[in-house]
């Protein structure tokens, strides 16, 4: 295993620990993730997104430098580099090592929610209000509708939505779990060519109610809203509608007070659907490059993706290979796999069938996968 493999490794033990109820973060769900978000927040002022961690502890990949540095920070080390001198090249002579992580955690206190959620959260040090100023509350909930106009007009700009992004920034703190998300969201469906700005498209969001704000403390705010979102999204290639969304959210956010401009700008965003869907992932090439450089690599690594359940990056796998120009000629057999993957998820993702159908045939189309593989 390479370094930086068991860097994640350290950094995953240490992680599974950061819950109420122990879980690796590779089985985390997005409202894991943002609890442990909140606390990285608090500690070094960054937050991490549930893509990342998902590309990361469930895919396999190494991440990037500033990636890394903040999981070594939120454990108290100025680079990954000290991280792994102190923990990993010195764990040979002592593999108690991993059990070294015990910290001081302490309860923000009793208010809302976000203390069943986040008992964990650190006391700060300076005295807390419960409320701040009337002109806090205007702005947080001016930010709020604004986050949720401007995210909208970004999906509909899509592929265009470039221009957002600076405006995005305005309402959502660079960087922050719930910007990557919705950064993800844009490069995802680009990649797949998804667009919800098709005539005729009934694609529409709006707020239910009012913004309650829950608590405001040390430039924190806790806000929950309900919201209703429908993303009819249209797939230029298939020119079919390929995932519809419609749902009443009940959506719980966090705010930061940034010091510099004094605006609060949101950093957190849980949000619950009443729909099962299946969102397939956008996977380019360059990221996987490790995993199809030769066809014994891209075999080992496929097989690795399907064993953890991962069908959309088994099968990308296998096409960034193929896709070389030093590689046989694409398979046949492998595009009619991708179609019928992509007609499944379509399948789904637009109320053709119900999840159960859903599960039983992906479990049929994993095992022809692995036949295509033991064939190749």
């Amino acid at each position: 295993m390479s370094v930086i493999g068991k860097y994640w490794k350290h950094i995953s033990v240490r992680l599974s620990r950061e819950l109420p109820e122990e879980k690796a973060p590779a089985l985390w769900s997005k409202s894991d993730t943002t609890l442990f978000s909140v606390k990285m927040h608090s500690k070094i002022g960054k937050t991490i997104s549930h893509a990342t961690i998902r590309r990361i502890f469930k895919d396999g990949q190494s991440g990037s430098d500033e990636t890394r540095n903040m999981f070594a920070q939120y454990y108290d080390y100025p680079t990954y580099g000290h991280y792994i001198e102190e923990n990993i090249k010195k764990k040979s002579k002592n593999h108690s090592v991993l059990l070294l992580f015990i910290g001081s955690l302490f309860l923000l206190g009793s208010y809302s929610l976000y203390t069943i959620l986040n008992p964990t959260l650190p006391l700060p040090s300076k005295t807390t209000q419960q409320f701040d100023t009337k002109e806090d509350s205007l702005s947080i909930k001016s930010t709020i509708n604004q986050s949720i106009q401007y995210q909208f007009a970004s999906f509909k700009a899509i592929p265009n939505y470039e221009p957002y992004i600076d405006t995005l920034k305005a309402y959502y703190q660079d960087g922050s779990s719930a910007y990557l998300e919705i950064i993800d969201i844009l490069k995802g469906r680009t990649g797949h060519c998804w667009i919800i700005n098709n005539n005729p498209n009934s694609s529409k969001a709006f707020l239910i109610g009012d913004i309650l704000i829950d608590s405001i403390r040390n430039n924190q705010a806790f806000v929950s809203t309900k919201e209703y979102w429908k993303l009819d999204w249209f797939g230029c290639y298939s020119q079919e509608c390929e995932y519809i969304y419609e749902a009443n959210n009940d959506q719980q956010y966090i705010l930061t007070k940034e010091a510099s401009s004094r605006k609060w700008k949101v950093i957190s965003n849980i949000f619950t659907g009443n729909k099962f869907r299946a969102t397939p992932r956008y996977i380019h090439c360059d990221s996987i490059s490790d995993k199809s450089s030769n066809l014994l690599i891209t075999k080992e690594s496929s097989k690795k993706a399907i064993e953890h359940g991962g069908l959309d990056l088994a099968l990308k796998i296998m096409e960034c290979y193929y896709r070389k120009e030093t590689t046989p000629k694409f398979p046949n057999k492998l595009r009619l796999l991708i179609a019928e993957k992509n007609d499944l998820l379509r399948a789904v993702n637009t109320d053709k069938i119900d999840q159960l159908r859903f599960e039983n045939q992906k479990k049929l189309l994993f095992e022809k996968v692995l036949v295509f593989l033991d064939d190749i």
